[in-house]
């Protein structure tokens, strides 16, 4: 029997800030808009997001952060780690649990899947093609590095042990960058 061929991964293009904006007024359910945002300012996987507690969410208005709990633990972190958010974001997320008694005492009572298939369908209806959870990581952690943070910053932000990782997702853009400059540069 014939061995399978090899199947060649192609790299998605990254998610730029103009296709997140687009994306993000597509979603058509608040709460998936809520999580996008959230995904975008803190660098979550959405994994670790579904996991956040209301116990674990500290959103007055002088110090509003997130304790949360990391999907690939490292030995030398504390269990929750401390995230600050964005003060417009703390206020979103303060009416999402004001407004929604929740049981669970999950911040998003939702399914992984149930993520996955909102962004596709935003995506597919805003920017033509699926969006992942996933892509929005790597949109923060580009944003950082463009804010002028350092990649080691930028890969404990992000819960990375290793600044190479965090440097993957920003080299896919770069390397897209250099190859548009080298379209418009005169000879």
């Amino acid at each position: 029997m014939l061995a399978p061929l090899p199947q060649r991964r192609i790299k998605p293009t990254p998610l730029t800030e103009a296709e997140y904006q687009e994306f993000k007024v597509a979603l058509t359910i608040w709460r998936d808009t809520l999580i996008a945002m959230t995904l975008r300012n803190t660098g979550l996987r959405v994994s670790e997001l579904l996991r956040l507690e209301v116990r674990d969410c500290q959103l007055d208005i002088d110090d509003p952060h997130i304790l949360a709990r990391r999907s690939k633990s490292r030995s030398d972190v504390d269990e929750y780690e401390r995230l600050w958010l964005n003060p417009l974001l703390a206020a979103a997320l303060r009416a999402h649990l004001k407004e929604h008694r929740l049981r669970s005492g999950k911040v998003f009572p939702v399914t992984d899947r149930n993520v996955r298939y909102a962004f596709a369908r935003a995506g597919l209806r805003s920017i033509e093609r699926a969006v992942r959870p996933h892509e929005l990581r790597g949109l923060f952690i580009r944003s950082c590095i463009d804010g002028g943070l350092r990649i080691e910053s930028t890969a404990d932000l992000v819960g990375h042990k290793d600044p190479r990782v965090t440097q993957r997702y920003y080299y896919a853009t770069s390397q897209d960058l250099r190859r548009q400059v080298g379209k418009i540069m005169p000879v």
